[in-house]
């Protein structure tokens, strides 16, 4: 109940949510599922967006944020299209939650490397980042370092051929997980 409680919240008064307890609250909810991709293909999404078909547009991003309103990728989609069709406070609704979202996993450090490792909740925020950034990402490995799992991505920016690494912790995606597959081997045993 407390995600419920602190999303209530912030739906109300974003300028004072602290984002990076709700996002970590969202963890312990019953709704959270890190790997959660049933509509992970925004190329539809885009396509829509060229096509000007915003009201289908609305409905699609509702559809999806209300199955995990913390999905950053479809809040700043939202805002984009609610500022089309002149629904200017929505559009300011939806960007300022996912600054809000943005800034609690830049406020976990730098992704420089394991120790200044961004913390995620899922991995739709590390590309939701390198979107942001305008990264490209080269590779993806997951590593563990000093006990904690890491997702290093290696990335580009724009059209520059040098590559660097991005540090993501991914401990609280990879528990759940772990969670689940025991909660399996449970059942089967």
């Amino acid at each position: 109940m407390e995600y419920e409680k602190i999303l209530s919240d912030a739906l109300t008064d974003p300028e004072n949510t602290d984002f990076t307890k709700l996002r970590l609250s969202y963890t312990s909810s019953a709704g959270y599922n890190p790997y959660d991709y049933e509509y992970e293909d925004y190329s539809t999404i885009l396509d829509d967006i060229e096509n000007g078909k915003y009201e289908e547009l609305c409905k699609t991003l509702d559809t999806i944020l209300g199955k995990n309103y913390l999905n950053i990728l479809a809040h700043l989609i939202s805002a984009m299209v609610y500022s089309k069709i002149g629904e200017h406070k929505k559009s300011a609704q939806h960007e300022n939650f996912a600054i809000g979202l943005l800034e609690s996993i830049l406020k976990s450090g730098d992704g420089h490397s394991y120790d200044t490792a961004f913390v995620v909740i899922s991995t739709s925020e590390e590309y939701a980042i390198t979107m942001i950034f305008k990264l490209s990402v080269i590779s993806q490995k997951l590593q563990k370092h000093n006990g904690r799992n890491y997702d290093v991505l290696t990335v580009r920016e724009g059209n520059s051929e040098e590559e660097l690494d991005i540090y993501f912790n991914v401990d609280l995606p990879l528990t759940w997980l772990d969670k689940r597959f025991k909660s399996s081997e449970n059942k089967i045993n």
